[in-house]
């Protein structure tokens, strides 16, 4: 009986570690792979992909200003939760069951040379502009979310460029919607 208690032990431990290491490989492979995107750092202080379930879970998302910014959080997002149907992405259709974002802040900032941080985006838009994602055939994917919760908190515009003076603008979105 006490054999087969530790081998249970060493199975689950097993699995445990399993399950810690693919959500940290997978969090390190996001926040380097959107770096070299977009020349931005992306940090996330929580992560985890379902493995009996087609779910992920991040939370402490920030995406980073660019570098000659004061400010060093341009985007700040504390929760994602998706439940997708895998066999409907390998079908070719994005389909989520579940999606709540919440947008606790966005930062635009014009730094003292007269550059917005969203510029270093704007050059990723435009290499990407108007191609949607597509399955193997190279055929535009399908999208169907079924529920979406979304949450924005508030738009923050700063600007630094005229050197004495900071001039700060606050939109309270206040959004929470399904």
């Amino acid at each position: 009986m006490d054999r087969y208690v530790t081998v249970a032990v060493v199975i689950i431990a097993m699995l445990v570690a399993v399950s810690v290491v693919k959500d940290i490989t997978i969090r390190t492979a996001i926040e380097k792979g959107t770096e070299m995107v977009t020349g931005l750092r992306l940090t996330i202080s929580g992560f985890n992909a379902g493995i009996l379930r087609s779910t992920v879970k991040i939370r402490g998302l920030k995406l980073h200003n660019p570098k000659g910014f004061k400010d060093p959080v341009m985007v700040d997002i504390p929760e994602i939760y998706v439940d997708y149907d895998l066999p409907a992405i390998f079908g070719g259709t994005i389909h989520l069951r579940e999606a709540r974002i919440n947008l606790a802040e966005f930062l635009v900032v014009k730094n003292k040379d007269g550059r917005l941080n969203l510029d270093s985006l704007k050059a990723i838009t435009a290499q990407k502009q108007g191609k949607p994602a597509q399955d193997k055939s190279g055929k535009p994917m399908k999208m169907r979310i079924d529920l979406l919760k979304l949450k924005i908190g508030k738009v923050v515009y700063k600007d630094y460029s005229s050197g004495e003076a900071l001039f700060v603008r606050e939109f309270n979105i206040g959004m929470d919607d399904t």
